[in-house]
């Protein structure tokens, strides 16, 4: 059981897609910050685990090869991508489309990482990055959300 999460506030389109590979570059900043409401709880700067990451993503791509699609996630401490925090995934993992439709995909990435928060680091936000592959040209993440678990509370 998770003791809270960050998430994204707005939604973030993915760019650089190459479509002539299917790959694109890393995708992102994605902030994850503690939205205000009943749910807000800040990220301790220590003795904490993060647990895994569920991502949304849309797209308006007709030629996306549903079966193929994929991705990869890395958490930074910074915008710019080079103070990484956990990840990247070691392999691509396979989207999964929505029952009824081929334009929302979700997946979840296990983190299960205890990361020491730097002194140029921020408690309260981290950066997601995602790289896709098969996903066609345009995308863009409806919810970024990373699930952590205080380790003092049991």
């Amino acid at each position: 059981m998770s003791s809270g999460f960050l998430e994204n506030e707005n939604d973030v389109v993915l760019s650089n897609h190459d479509y002539a590979t299917s790959l694109t570059y890393w995708g992102g900043s994605i902030p994850l910050i503690p939205l205000e409401g009943d749910k807000y709880l800040g990220l301790p700067s220590g003795m904490v685990r993060w647990s895994h990451v569920e991502l949304v993503i849309e797209h308006g791509d007709e030629e996306t090869d549903v079966a193929a699609a994929q991705c990869r996630m890395m958490i930074t401490w910074d915008a710019e991508g080079d103070n990484i925090a956990a990840g990247p995934t070691q392999n691509f993992l396979s989207l999964t489309p929505g029952r009824t439709t081929n334009k929302h995909y979700m997946v979840s990435g296990v983190l299960d990482v205890s990361p020491t928060l730097p002194p140029d680091g921020s408690r309260d936000v981290i950066y997601l990055w995602v790289q896709t592959r098969n996903l066609g040209t345009t995308a863009t993440v409806k919810k970024a959300r990373m699930y952590w678990h205080d380790m003092t509370k049991g």
